[in-house]
């Protein structure tokens, strides 16, 4: 049995984030800058863990994006066998997982208790 170049526990320390892009094109900027709304929307400053969702959703996105279009233009998808469901509840589940589900949160009045009831 081979045993794998690197140890699991070694490539999770490593680095996986995803490269950062030079945005010369168009697209290069829109997925900076939805990676930038992303890391905003949990507050700044996000785990490690987040920060690895974060940079992911956008190229999904692109990707629904881009099978969205191809449909449109009534582009023959069949070959893609599924895969824009696929690639939407990735994206969703992923934001899911970030705890961005689209409802503003609570507000959470610590003495609310303490109003009648009326």
């Amino acid at each position: 049995m081979n045993k794998p170049s690197v140890s699991p526990l070694r490539a999770i320390r490593g680095n996986f984030t995803t490269p950062r892009l030079d945005g010369r094109t168009s697209i290069a900027r829109k997925i900076e800058g939805r990676r930038q709304e992303l890391i905003e929307a949990v507050g700044g400053n996000p785990t490690p863990v987040q920060q690895s969702i974060i940079d992911r959703i956008p190229f999904c996105e692109w990707y629904c994006v881009e099978l969205e279009r191809r449909i449109v233009n009534g582009e023959n998808v069949d070959s893609y066998g599924g895969q824009y469901l696929a690639w939407v509840n990735t994206v969703r589940r992923s934001l899911l997982a970030l705890g961005l589900d689209g409802t503003e949160p609570e507000e959470n009045d610590p003495l609310s208790f303490l109003e009648d009831d009326k």
